[in-house]
């Protein structure tokens, strides 16, 4: 039965969501991919907001329920009688809609096969950001090829003239192109994009580089200095992307890059929070891959040790989740000096970290969040600890645990109503 109202509901939000987007014709940037949608989607809308009026999705509305919500402008509703409001709000613009804003920012997950295929049956966007493709929801997908092939719906479905901006470092992103029907922009560490970053250092309070940019006829190269107080290499991606759809956009270069100089991670993404007992805690909680904990670890490498990392399961990693576990535990025990552990599949982190070389009194095993809070940093030395796992697990509460300031909780990763 409920399964059914949600699909009643999803028909009602979709139609309503045609309707205003025939009505109030906005530009759309449509964002996509395994890892990095979300801070793409934020400093897409910042750069693109010094000319435009922008609309972006609010915190994780990706889903066939949360875009809707986007297009039409409605929050969350808390109420059944809500829905009714949103029904008559989405009427409403098809007769009074001035203040539309002219452009929408979205970010489209594709968490099952068809997701996207049904969001861009209506959306179809001016400029399509494609991250990369990662083998998460593996639990739901036959293969890597098969999600690619999902992700790669928002370049299908891009309006005439529109243009791609595809991770050329990302081989089955790159090869989106030859589906783009106009236009294509890479971005990437290969000086073959369109848009690259050199020159990158790192440090505890951000990152600066310097970026470049030419445009698709091969022209001269563009230079600008890039300052961010996010964290990571990886999240340079994410600037090289905005930076592409702002260019697109013809948003003033400087001003695109200035506009981004104090934008702070969301809840979940490397934020660095202050800690109990001299603990600084990297709190990358929001959720986890191979890959996107590999990265995290090696921001980690750049603070002020003692190491430590509590690590917790990486779900929907399906037939490759032994070997994704592993792959981190290898890297984690090169160079941590604590490691705690939760969940059933976390062992094989633990396992390979103790291969590795990390010493086994150093790996603790907790059966939940809070307990992990009370394992790591026993030592009351201090130093750097980073908090990731896939977000069903709950590690937020361990960051909650170690704060040095119980206020700072508003930073935390917070319940997802759009799929509860």
């Amino acid at each position: 039965m409920k399964s059914f109202l949600r699909r009643i509901l999803v028909w009602k939000l979709t139609l309503l969501s045609r309707l205003v987007l025939w009505r109030r014709k906005p530009n759309i940037v449509a964002i996509t991919g395994s890892v990095g949608k979300t801070t793409t989607k934020a400093l897409t809308s910042r750069m693109l907001s010094e000319r435009y009026r922008v609309r972006s999705s609010e915190g994780n509305f990706n889903t066939e329920i949360g875009v809707p919500l986007t297009i039409i402008g409605a929050k969350q509703p808390k109420r059944a009688g809500d829905w009714w409001n949103i029904t008559v709000e989405a009427i409403g613009l098809l007769f009074n809609g001035e203040d539309y804003p002219e452009l929408l920012v979205l970010e489209l997950a594709a968490d099952k096969p068809d997701d996207l295929k049904h969001l861009t049956s209506y959306i179809h966007p001016d400029i399509a950001i494609v991250t990369n493709v990662r083998n998460v929801h593996l639990e739901f997908y036959d293969s890597v090829e098969r999600i690619a092939e999902e992700k790669s719906w928002v370049v299908k479905r891009l309006k005439p003239g529109g243009v791609a901006v595809l991770n050329h470092d990302d081989r089955r992103t790159k090869q989106m192109h030859t589906l783009a029907p106009d236009q294509t922009l890479y971005y990437g560490f290969d000086e073959a994009s369109n848009v690259f970053v050199t020159g990158i250092k790192q440090s505890a309070h951000g990152q600066t580089a310097t970026l470049h940019y030419r445009d698709q006829t091969g022209g001269k190269t563009e230079t600008y200095p890039v300052k961010t107080p996010l964290l990571g290499r990886h999240q340079l991606y994410a600037i090289m992307a905005a930076f592409a759809a702002a260019r697109v956009g013809e948003v003033d270069p400087k001003q695109a890059l200035e506009s981004i100089a104090t934008v702070q991670a969301p809840p979940g993404r490397l934020r660095v929070l202050r800690g109990k007992n001299k603990l600084t805690i990297l709190d990358d909680t929001y959720n986890a891959s191979p890959q996107a904990v590999l990265a995290a670890l090696e921001t980690l490498y750049h603070f002020k040790g003692p190491h430590r990392a509590i690590l917790g399961d990486m779900k929907e990693l399906g037939q490759d989740s032994v070997k994704g576990h592993r792959d981190v535990g290898e890297v984690a025990g090169k160079f941590l000096d604590e490691l705690v552990v939760v969940g059933e599949e976390s062992n094989h982190i633990a396992e390979a970290a103790k291969t590795a070389g990390m010493k086994p009194d150093k790996i603790h095993f907790a059966g939940n969040a809070i307990e992990a809070a009370t394992l790591i940093n026993q030592d009351k030395k201090g130093g750097t600890v980073l908090v990731k796992a896939s977000h069903t697990i709950g590690l937020e509460q361990s960051v909650k645990a170690l704060l040095a300031d119980p206020q700072d909780a508003k930073y935390l990763v917070q319940p997802e109503p759009d799929k509860a």
